[in-house]
């Protein structure tokens, strides 16, 4: 079966584990006019505002637990903003970015 993510979407595909794929859940970037409900993420918890370096547009970093530490925050906030400056461009940024799970395995999936 092959899903298409809506427009201003950009998904990352992770391998799981087995048995855990229920379980993992990454962190969620959200532009502010997004409600995280229509994400799915009604069990996430906002946890900071993260600003582009370049343009300056912010976005709300959710967390899927409540079970982190400042560094941790800190450390996920510093990927986004490297992210964001990274894919910054004359047609904005996505306005949902799925976080990488740093313990899973990345891997590009074909669209053709």
């Amino acid at each position: 079966m092959i899903s298409y993510a809506p427009a201003g979407v950009l998904l990352w595909a992770s391998a799981v584990k087995a048995g855990n794929a229920d379980k993992a859940m990454n962190f969620l970037a959200i532009a502010p006019h997004v409600k995280v409900e229509a994400v799915g993420g009604i069990r996430y918890t906002r946890l900071r505002e993260v600003q582009c370096p370049s343009c300056q547009t912010p976005f709300y970093l959710w967390s899927p637990t409540l079970k982190l530490n400042a560094s941790e925050v800190k450390a996920k906030a510093d990927w986004l903003v490297k992210y964001l400056a990274r894919t910054c461009n004359e047609t904005g940024h996505a306005n949902l970015i799925i976080m990488p799970d740093p313990t899973t395995t990345l891997r590009r999936i074909p669209l053709g």
